[in-house]
């Protein structure tokens, strides 16, 4: 950011009021200097306050907002003035209601809340605002702007702080000044000048009747901006993972031999890819969980040997300030990241370093002999053979931490690589980040690639592009730029649904999708430290700047200058010319290295999306709020905190937790509010919580969750609210996913979002679990057998490749009768022939078995020892015991569970019987002789069983 906005460095910040970005385009550079006689005047209010003289900090405001900042003193409304309509009833039963109200007439709004000694003398300076008991002050403001339609911002003081405050239903943000640092060396200082910036006239007044004004306008711009950070964000994980993949070449070479010698076969692209994908999401979580204090930071121990951003100060001063070059020699970096995986996972008990075993599978280590081909390429990349240099960590961390921002110099503008603040990322963003990872696949270069600069970065081999003539060119590129607008205007119709897909479905004959789109930028992070000064790289690199050099004439990619052709516009044309041969070559990809592409849309390919986060918290209230209130004389009334947990909300394609995350927020919200409305909490005169007089029996429940009232804390609504969470999320949320590493995503934002430390990550592993909520089976029909499921065919039908996999047969009827023919629907025949002769006649018996006067020996039930409403109770039972649970004791509900649901062996056998069921519609075609036919379905042995197993892990079925 340029020097000219130094004066919004010198406030002290609270989430994303203002991006750079917005700042410099809706706010001047520079302001005329206070004049002295104003200056003066300040000067002796501010002063006087400090000598605690009553009434002095009415006078200081009236200088301040009229004089100041000429807000127009006939457009005040004060104390008593001040509407009713602008008052509300907090939670806890109290009237809010600003002490100040400025309204202009096209419809900008300002709010003044004042906390004072009640004589007008500032309030004592012991409480600065949003810390201790000054957090209560900035609480009520916020709970006051979310219930105020017209209202955006708030300013809150207590003469001595000074803080800006916009709040959304599910997030807050401000700056604040400091009256102590308003003078330097006699004169106003940076702060005065941001004071009259963000807050004097022009920025307050709405240029139009319906719009919104300038620092109005700016914030809520800049939370649509957070968006726009996860996308860019995004394509630097995208990168990180292409990074860790391309210098771990030799131990994924060494994965995918033929010889090497494993019981299970190599893991294929796919799984590479994910393993590596997993590996860089485990840093991203760590990252959210360091910001928000979850992981001990504080803890030197930690800092110094274990954390990402210990890590990262680490390699900076390893690096002496010559970028990354003299990490190259040191292996030291990778091993010590590993190390905090593995202390996440199993956790330490160490006096020095106490952490929980938190667990989860996305920790979990690589196992080279694991059944999971994930696990195997996993436990290559975490092998010791796997040695990533220092470099490269550190340029993965910068990818992870650091994010291209266009900033205004002057003029002009330029790219500068900003820091991430993850503690004001929304927790949401993690599974966002993840699911724009599924838009790609992992391939090997066989020839010489190029990405190219245009459109959407096509992945093309150079011995096809050089062997194009001109006019091929001209077309490539032509259709390489439609295709990019194409892809546009997509993405801006699609836009409520996706962040940063850019790729279209069509895509060009012989062309990948290359990551990410540029304008003439040509290094992304990852090329410098794959740039590579060999022969070979020096030749790959001298062909494709004479390609390029071609394509830029042939396309037009550099206009001509107008007139004649002098010898000085010769010379700009071909330094022109050259430029952008160079920009046009994004990345060489030489023979056998790995990249990544987007190919025929493969996250929409799998069905998966995901869903922004302002889009989710809408859609969850629009959806909730009639459940958590009652309309009463036109007003909401919360419900009884009974019956707001009483709610389940449910997510069956529950991806990384957009829905069941924001369902939380407001299920806290609405609790929260119901126990103070139904009389179960109520607030002291000193700001704490305690319980009140609840008209009925306490439930165990609230007991838990107010053990210790009134809390010895300066923010209790903080601390009970923490302790909702945890049961809101215990009581209401379930979700199911196919993708495993979505559920464990989805699993972990809820960890993040209870900001409980003491939480393992496993203590959501019956609420969030991992299968097929389309294949399933219910109590009224897993009794019958399923003889619809073999009205199917084989998938062969139209086979004609004859090799292996074909039957003979004599034809039966007709002119041909008696001729020998070949058909490739070997397994169709089959499944029909099953049908014919072996399920039908079965059948029949089967439904003659279930006369009362049968007398023979055919089952026709499963054995279970108990009615299945029976083992349905059981289950409940096992739920409610978990409920039981004291909220801190997460090994007691993890025994319980397995106690209770896991090893109960009447439940299992249920869940046999429904997955029997459900695999007769997925039976392999080539293993009929041992298929659960009606005269075994009941009771089938065990070579059946096993490959019943094998379908339900395949297909994951859901019951």
């Amino acid at each position: 950011m340029s020097t000219e906005y130094s004066w919004w460095a010198e406030l002290r910040h609270g989430g994303c009021l203002i991006t750079p970005a917005r700042l410099a385009a809706s706010f001047p550079e520079t302001l005329p200097p206070l004049p002295r006689y104003l200056a003066d005047r300040l000067r002796r209010e501010v002063t006087a306050l400090e000598a605690a003289s009553a009434g002095r900090l009415a006078t200081l405001l009236d200088t301040v907002l009229e004089t100041i900042l000429e807000l127009t003193h006939t457009q005040w409304k004060k104390a008593g003035d001040v509407p009713t309509d602008c008052s509300i009833k907090s939670v806890s039963g109290d009237v809010i209601r600003p002490r100040r109200l400025w309204r202009e007439p096209n419809g900008g709004v300002l709010a003044v809340f004042v906390e004072d000694d009640g004589a007008g003398r500032r309030a004592c300076t012991s409480h600065r605002l949003g810390i201790g008991r000054g957090r209560r002050a900035v609480a009520r403001v916020n709970e006051w702007l979310r219930k105020q339609a017209d209202a955006q911002i708030a300013l809150l003081t207590n003469g001595s702080q000074w803080r800006l405050i916009h709040a959304g239903q599910d997030y807050d943000a401000w700056c604040e000044w400091d009256t102590d640092l308003w003078f330097s060396q006699g004169e106003p200082s940076l702060q005065v000048t941001a004071l009259r910036a963000l807050l004097g006239r022009q920025a307050l007044t709405a240029p139009a009747p319906g719009k919104h004004p300038p620092l109005v306008a700016a914030i809520l711009d800049s939370r649509k901006g957070q968006s726009e950070l996860s996308a860019a964000l995004g394509e630097r994980v995208r990168q990180a993972v292409e990074l860790l993949i391309g210098q771990s070449r030799t131990a994924i070479e060494a994965l995918e031999s033929p010889v090497r010698a494993c019981r299970f076969p190599p893991p294929a692209r796919k799984d590479i890819y994910i393993a590596a994908v997993r590996l860089i999401m485990r840093c991203v979580v760590v990252l959210f969980a360091e910001a928000r204090d979850l992981l001990p930071r504080n803890n030197p121990i930690y800092h110094a040997s274990y954390g990402i951003q210990g890590l990262r100060e680490q390699l900076e001063r390893d690096s002496g300030g010559r970028g990354h070059a003299g990490l190259r020699q040191r292996l030291s970096a990778w091993p010590r990241l590993l190390a905090l995986f593995r202390l996440i996972c199993d956790g330490s008990e160490h006096e020095a370093l106490p952490i929980l075993r938190y667990g989860g599978g996305l920790f979990r280590p690589g196992n080279p002999d694991d059944p999971d081909p994930v696990l195997r390429a996993l436990a290559a990349l975490e092998s010791p053979k796997n040695e990533l240099r220092d470099a490269t960590v550190a340029d993965i961390l910068d990818c992870l931490t650091r994010v291209p921002t266009r900033v205004r110099q002057g003029r002009a503008a330029s790219i500068v690589h900003a820091p991430v603040d993850f503690s004001q990322l929304d927790t949401e963003y993690i599974g966002i980040l993840y699911q724009g990872l599924l838009d790609y696949e992992l391939r090997k270069a066989e020839r010489v690639t190029l990405f190219l600069n245009l459109g959407d970065q096509p992945a093309l081999r150079l011995d096809r592009l050089e062997a194009m003539n001109n006019t091929a060119i001209a077309n490539l590129v032509e259709k390489v730029a439609k295709s990019a607008q194409l892809a546009a205007g997509s993405q801006e119709a699609e836009d409520e649904q996706e962040d940063y897909d850019t790729g279209e479905e069509e895509e060009a004959e012989g062309e990948d999708r290359g990551p990410g789109a540029g304008e003439w930028e040509t290094g992304t992070g990852v090329e410098s430290v794959l740039h590579d000064e060999s022969d070979a790289a020096i030749q790959h690199r001298t062909r494709a700047l004479v390609w390029a050099r071609r394509a830029v004439i042939a396309g037009n990619l550099v206009s001509k200058p107008r007139g004649k052709l002098t010898g000085q516009k010769k010379r700009e044309l071909e330094d022109a010319i050259t430029k952008a041969s160079a920009a046009l070559v994004s990345r060489i990809i030489a023979p056998g290295e790995y990249f990544l592409v987007r190919w025929g849309g493969t996250r929409k390919g799998t069905g998966t999306f995901y869903t922004k986060p302002a889009l989710a918290g809408p859609t969850v209230r629009r959806t909730l709020e009639p459940l958590c209130y009652d309309t009463v004389d036109g007003h909401n009334q919360v419900k009884k905190p009974a019956a707001i947990l009483a709610l389940k909300v449910g997510d069956i394609a529950v991806g990384s937790g957009a829905f069941v995350v924001a369902a939380l927020r407001y299920l806290t919200g609405a609790l929260y509010e119901g126990l103070f409305a139904h009389r179960w909490l109520k607030t002291t005169k000193d700001g704490q919580i305690t319980l009140d007089t609840p008209p009925e029996p306490i439930p165990p429940w609230l007991l838990e969750c107010t053990r210790d009232l009134p809390l010895n804390t300066d923010d209790p609504e903080r601390a009970i609210k923490a302790r909702l969470r945890r049961l809101i999320v215990e009581r209401c949320i379930y979700g199911v996913d196919l993708d495993p590493l979505a559920v464990e995503l989805c699993r972990l934002s809820l960890w993040i979002e209870t900001m409980d430390y003491q939480l393992p990550f496993s203590f959501l592993d019956h609420k969030i679990k991992v299968g097929n909520a389309l294949v399933g089976c219910w109590f009224d029909r897993f009794q019958d057998y399923p003889a619809m499921a073999w009205e199917r065919e084989g998938g062969d039908k139209n086979h004609t490749n004859f090799v292996h996999h074909f039957r003979e047969y004599e034809v039966q009827r007709g002119k041909k009768k008696g001729e020998r023919k070949t058909e490739g629907d070997l397994w169709t025949e089959a499944l029909k022939r099953f049908k014919d002769d072996v399920v039908k006649p079965e059948l029949k018996q089967l439904i003659e078995a279930l006369d009362p006067n049968y007398h023979g020996q055919l089952i026709t039930t499963f054995p279970l020892p108990e009615s299945p409403g029976e083992i349905h109770q059981e289950a409940v039972e096992a739920v409610r015991t978990l409920h039981e649970q004291r909220l801190t004791d997460p090994d007691a509900q993890a025994r319980a569970y397995a106690e209770h649901f896991q090893n109960n062996p009447h439940i299992q056998t249920l869940r046999r019987a429904f997955d029997t069921w459900c695999a007769v519609w997925f039976w392999p075609a080539d293993k009929l002789n041992i298929a659960p036919s009606p005269s075994r379905f009941f009771d089938p042995p065990a070579e059946t069983l096993a490959v019943v197993e094998q379908l339900r892990d395949q297909h994951r079925f859901f019951h």
